[in-house]
C-alpha cells in the first residue's frame, strides 16, 4: 500500500485533506466542509481497509504484504493479468464520464440557474475509486505499464474533482472551493502529464480556474482585478479551442464556445462594476443591481430554453447603459418625452402584398420598420399593419393600394440619436438577444399573414438594431409617446424591470 493513502481525507467529499499540527478541527479546502481530525482519521483507516481488500481481490496477499521483494518482471505479470483486466473496463467507463463532463460548458455564474449536468456518482465515490486507483501505485514498475496507470490516473484525479466542482456550482458553494477544485487539476496535469499530450484540456482548466477568481473579485468589489482575471482566462480558452482541433478532443469545442461566452458576460459585467467605482459609486450597488437582473433573466431563459451563453450579448448591452450613464459611453435614444428608456429592436422589414382584382391584380413590396420590445412583455410588437388600407373599394380592384401599414416608424428612427444618459433619467436593460428577436418578428408577420387570409405575405427581416424610446409608466404599464396607436406592452413584468432600471 501507498504511503500516500494514510492521507486524512474528507468524510464529506473523500478529498484530500490538509493536516495541521495541534488543530482538532480541519477544513476540507475541496468542498469547505469542517470536522473533526479523529473523524476524518477514522474515515481514512476504513477506507484503506476497502482499498487492501479491493487489491487483494486482483493480488495475492502473501504479495500484497511485501511488494518490494517482489521483481519488476512478476509485478509486470500481475499488473497486466490480475489488475489491467479488471481496472480497463472502469477506466473506459470513467474516460467516457470525464468526456461527457467536458463536453458541458463549465463557466458558470452565481446568480445563474444551477446546471443539468447529470453524472452517476457523488463526489464522494469518486474519490474513493481515485484512491483505489492510486494504491495500485507499488504494482507499477515497468514504463510501459506506467504509461497506461498515468492515464487511469489522470482520467480517474479529473472525474474525481470536476464532480466535485460541479456538485459546489449545483449547490451555489463559496466561489473559493470552486477554484481549488480546478486549481487541483491545473496543478496535477501541469506535474504529472506532458503539456504537448493534454493541451487543450490544461488551457481549458486553468483558462476556467482564471474565470472563477474573476468571479470571486467581481463580488469581493475588486472589479479591476476581475477584468485582468477576465483577460487572461479568454486568450487560455482561445488557445484551448486552437489546440482541441484534433480528434480526440474536439468534442469539446462547442463547450469551449460556450465557455468563452460566458467569460466574456463576466468580462463586461466586470466592466460596468469598475465604470461604477471609477465614477465614484460603490460597485456593490451594481452588484445588487446584477443579482435583481439574473434573476429575472434566469426565469425568462427557463422559460424560452435558451442557453446561458445568450449573457455574452446582454450583458454587453448592460455594459454600454452603464458607460452612458456614467459619461464615458452612448446608447442610440430616440428624442421624446419620459424619463424611463426602454430598450427595442428596429427591424428592418420588407413585405408584399397583392392589390387589384382580374387582370388589374398585382403585387407590391413595402419597406418599413417593426419595433420589438428587448424587455419581456405580454405585446412585444409595435403592430404596423392596418387593418383598412384607407382606400375604397373600386381603388382596390384597380390596385391602387400603396401600402398595408402604417409608415410611421422610419420617421421615428430617423431621429434616433447617440447620447449619454443623465443620471435622472431610468434605463431599462436589454433581456431579449437580437437571435431571440428575430423570432419573435418571424412569428409576427405569420400571424399578419393569417389574419389577412394571406394578403400581406411574410416579410423578410434585413437588419435590425438596438435603440432605447422614452416611456412614461402609466399603472402596471408603459406608454411610449412615439409609437402612437403601435404600443408595446409590458405588463404583467413592469413592476419586476423598475427594480434593475439603471
Amino acid at each position: 500500500m501507498s504511503a500516500g493513502l494514510m492521507a486524512l481525507k474528507c468524510v464529506n467529499c473523500g478529498a484530500p485533506l490538509e493536516f495541521r499540527e495541534g488543530v482538532e478541527v480541519v477544513q476540507c479546502l475541496s468542498c469547505g466542509f469542517y470536522q473533526k481530525l479523529v473523524d476524518s482519521q477514522l474515515y481514512a483507516e476504513r477506507l484503506r481497509g476497502e482499498i487492501y481488500k479491493w487489491i487483494s481481490e486482483m493480488v495475492p496477499p502473501s504479495l500484497l504484504a511485501a511488494p518490494g521483494t517482489v521483481d519488476a518482471v512478476a509485478r509486470h505479470n500481475l499488473f497486466i493479468y490480475n489488475v489491467k483486466p479488471r481496472v480497463a473496463s472502469e477506466y473506459a467507463l470513467y474516460k467516457s464520464k470525464v468526456s461527457m463532463l467536458m463536453s458541458n460548458y463549465l463557466v458558470h455564474f452565481p446568480f445563474w440557474i444551477p446546471p443539468q449536468v447529470r453524472f452517476e456518482d457523488n463526489p464522494k465515490d469518486a474519490f474513493e475509486k481515485l484512491a483505489k486507483v492510486e494504491g495500485l501505485a507499488p504494482l507499477i514498475v515497468v514504463d510501459e505499464d506506467q504509461k497506461y496507470y498515468a492515464e487511469v490516473t489522470l482520467t480517474s484525479t479529473l472525474y474525481a474533482y470536476l464532480v466535485n466542482a460541479l456538485t459546489l456550482i449545483r449547490e451555489k458553494a463559496d466561489v473559493s472551493f470552486i477554484i481549488n477544485n480546478f486549481k487541483t487539476i491545473g496543478e496535477y496535469i501541469e506535474k504529472n502529464v506532458r503539456h504537448d499530450e493534454r493541451k487543450a484540456e490544461y488551457a481549458r482548466v486553468v483558462s476556467i480556474l482564471k474565470s472563477y477568481e474573476s468571479i470571486k473579485c467581481l463580488i469581493e468589489k475588486d472589479p479591476r482585478t476581475a477584468r485582468s482575471k477576465c483577460e487572461e482566462s479568454l486568450v487560455l480558452m482561445r488557445k484551448a479551442r486552437d489546440e482541441a482541433r484534433v480528434p480526440q478532443v474536439a468534442y469539446m469545442i462547442p463547450s469551449i464556445e460556450k465557455d468563452m461566452r460566458n467569460i466574456e458576460t463576466v468580462q463586461n459585467l466586470s466592466d460596468a462594476s469598475l465604470l461604477y467605482s471609477e465614477a465614484g459609486r460603490d460597485p456593490g450597488e451594481f452588484l445588487m443591481t446584477i443579482e435583481k437582473f439574473f434573476r429575472l433573466a434566469e426565469h425568462l431563459r427557463e422559460y424560452s430554453k435558451m442557453d446561458v451563453s445568450m449573457y455574452g450579448e446582454v450583458s454587453r448591452y448592460l455594459r454600454d447603459i452603464v458607460a452612458s450613464k456614467t459619461g464615458v459611453g452612448q446608447i442610440n435614444v430616440v428624442p421624446g418625452d419620459g424619463s424611463l428608456l426602454i430598450p427595442m429592436w428596429a427591424v428592418k422589414t420588407t413585405y408584399t402584398f397583392t392589390t387589384g382584382a382580374l387582370f388589374m391584380k398585382k403585387g407590391k413590396a413595402i419597406d418599413d420598420f417593426i419595433l420589438i420590445s428587448a424587455v419581456p412583455a405580454s405585446q412585444p410588437v409595435t403592430d404596423i399593419f392596418l387593418l383598412d388600407s384607407g382606400v375604397g373599394f373600386l381603388d382596390r380592384i384597380r390596385g391602387k393600394e400603396d401600402t398595408m401599414s402604417k409608415g410611421i416608424l422610419g420617421n421615428v428612427l430617423e431621429s434616433v440619436k447617440s447620447t449619454s444618459i443623465p443620471g435622472s433619467i431610468k434605463v431599462l436593460p436589454p433581456l431579449v438577444t437580437q437571435a431571440q428577436a428575430s423570432r419573435t418578428y418571424d412569428s409576427y408577420m405569420q400571424t399578419v399573414y393569417d389574419r389577412t387570409g394571406g394578403k400581406i405575405k411574410l416579410g423578410v427581416c434585413e437588419s435590425s438594431r438596438l435603440i432605447f424610446a422614452r416611456a412614461v409608466c402609466r399603472g402596471n404599464d408603459i406608454d411610449v409617446p412615439v409609437l402612437r396607436d403601435s404600443q408595446i406592452r409590458v405588463s404583467p413584468y413592469l413592476d419586476r424591470l423598475l427594480e434593475i432600471a439603471i
